[in-house]
């Protein structure tokens, strides 16, 4: 059961494009997790940033930029 909830398994059953967005020093959900899941999902596009942890990306004004650029222009 669990691993049909994982992003990874969930990924490789979509034909959706995904812009993940993770933090190689996320104390919360490791990075790998991250590149694991962009890897697995076709279409998927991984943004790594640095020094942002796990909430910190949320407001930083280049990740709000890109993110917002995905959702409205799919780039």
């Amino acid at each position: 059961m669990w691993e049909q909830s994982s992003l990874v398994w969930v990924g490789t059953r979509l034909a959706l494009p995904a812009l993940i967005v993770h933090d190689r020093g996320d104390a919360e959900i490791p990075y790998q997790d991250g590149v694991d899941t962009a890897a697995a999902w076709p279409g998927a596009e991984l943004l790594t940033t640095e020094g942002l942890g796990h909430r910190l990306i949320l407001r930083d004004p280049e990740v709000v930029e890109r993110a917002t650029r995905f959702v409205t222009t799919g780039e």
